[in-house]
């Protein structure tokens, strides 16, 4: 079996990521920060209702502008890092 693409250099690979970590990071961090508000503990809102809330918001309004920039920076010089299906060959 040959490979038609090379193999993608795995900094620029896992550099790709920071952007949906930070992401996530910082609203893990947010979430933490409003759980702590006296009207949240009273009703009983915790970080991790606040957490899922706030990605579900974030993922229906803000996610076209970070996957414009995810995708482009998972894109390599060498190619975009999947092999398309009509290159492989798992059933042949």
């Amino acid at each position: 079996m040959s490979r038609d693409h090379p193999a993608p250099d795995r900094r620029h690979h896992a550099a790709s990521r920071l952007p949906g970590l930070g992401m996530a990071g910082l609203l893990a961090l947010s979430a933490i920060a409003l759980s702590k508000l006296a009207w949240l503990e009273a009703h009983g809102i915790g970080a991790l209702t606040l957490a899922i809330v706030l990605g579900m918001i974030i993922g229906n309004t803000a996610y076209a502008k970070v996957a414009a920039v995810s995708a482009q920076a998972s894109i390599s010089p060498n190619g975009p890092y999947f092999v398309p299906a009509s290159c492989s060959s798992a059933y042949d």
